[in-house]
């Protein structure tokens, strides 16, 4: 019996040795190696994550660091850490091009910022639009929780004329009310509608004004084609452009409905947006967005 659990011992413990021919801790990765691998192939989470596999070593690890850090200028960043300003240096160097053949070609060809593709399905838009009739009585036609997108290849027959358009469900609560003006074949000059343009974010329902309208522009309605009609907003005043109150003066938003000239039923909206001259549009207004519903939720 004592003969036959030696020799699973002794078979156990060989198996044990092989295994760690092959399976290597942090601790027999040599230091040379580590501070290689955590300096110039992970990024922040994955460093961080190593960090914390190779706490039991950690004088070993602040000595890497520091010899890392030997000959790094701190500027600054003197009052950081070693740590810090080691990854401080090695996201400096992974914004910059592994090789430069020629001055003019690199200044030519490198892009040192990238804005990243989005797109809006991450909120729901509603218009809401107000006038008062002959009566005086004020009417509202409600389009709610809209897809907006900046792609114009979903467009259709509506891009070209906006950076922007909003999906029109013809299911709207407003078609009805709307559609008696637009199937009108003349100008309109007693209809003064007004017009606002909400955001709602759909992770927590957080909901900011995004822009507003007032009246319509001089000789707007026109048939861009036979069978569909186009009429633009007048005094487009986007709220999500700049900071305070002060800034919007320059921010400025276009709005046009298109719809059936036959049933007078909205097929979408298109909009524009500028701040100072110049669109919003991307990943700016993206941001944008978010940065206001996040500021509506702490007020």
């Amino acid at each position: 019996m004592n003969r036959t659990r030696q020799k699973k011992q002794e078979a156990t413990a060989e198996a044990t040795a092989e295994a760690q021919d092959y399976v290597w801790g942090w601790r027999d990765v040599p230091e040379p190696v580590r501070l290689d691998f955590v300096c110039k192939y992970l990024d922040a989470a994955s460093m961080g994550i190593l960090e914390i596999c190779g706490k039991s070593c950690l004088g070993n690890a602040q000595r890497a660091w520091h010899a890392k850090a030997a000959g790094v200028a701190r500027g600054s960043l003197a009052i950081v850490s070693t740590k810090k300003l080691v990854a401080a240096q090695a996201r400096v160097d992974a914004l910059l091009p592994h090789r430069v053949d020629a001055l003019f070609t690199h200044m030519r060809v490198w892009a040192p910022y990238r804005e990243p593709v989005v797109n809006f399905d991450e909120f729901a838009f509603s218009l809401t639009v107000m006038w008062m009739d002959e009566d005086e009585t004020t009417l509202r036609a409600s389009f709610p929780f809209m897809r907006m997108t900046d792609n114009t290849s979903e467009m259709g027959d509506h891009g070209g004329y906006s950076t922007h358009m909003f999906f029109v469900s013809p299911e709207a609560p407003g078609q009805d009310l709307l559609a008696p003006l637009l199937r009108s074949e003349e100008e309109s000059q007693e209809w003064r509608p007004s017009a606002y343009l909400t955001c709602t974010r759909q992770t927590d329902g957080a909901t900011v004004r995004m822009a507003h309208f007032h009246g319509i522009e001089f000789m707007s309605w026109h048939n861009p084609d036979p069978n569909t009609g186009q009429l633009s907003l007048a005094g487009g005043r986007l709220l999500v452009a700049g900071a305070e109150d002060r800034q919007r003066e320059g921010a400025k938003a276009t709005f046009h409905f298109r719809w059936d000239v036959g049933t007078g039923r909205l097929l979408a909206f298109c909009s524009t947006y500028s701040y100072m001259d110049r669109e919003v549009e991307g990943f700016e207004l993206y941001s944008r967005l978010h940065a206001r519903l996040d500021e509506s939720l702490r007020n």
